[in-house]
């Protein structure tokens, strides 16, 4: 993994450990609960991203990609 992506990997990590404490078993929890986990993070503004999420992020450079 380069080291551009360790960063992100840990905070994503921090965040998900957050929910799920280390030593979770995964084994009950559902597919929906870990995609609305997943949602809650990914809708949560960051400051390497200039407070913006993930999610507007991502639609802005699709929508840039169009035009």
């Amino acid at each position: 993994m380069p080291p551009a992506e360790r960063a992100s990997n840990e905070r994503f990590n921090r965040n998900l450990h957050y929910f799920y404490p280390k030593g979770t078993c995964f084994e009950h929890i559902s597919a929906q609960d870990l995609t609305t986990l997943l949602l809650q993070i990914n809708q949560r503004p960051l400051k390497v991203l200039n407070w913006q999420t993930p999610c507007q992020v991502m639609l802005t450079n699709l929508s840039k990609n169009l035009d």
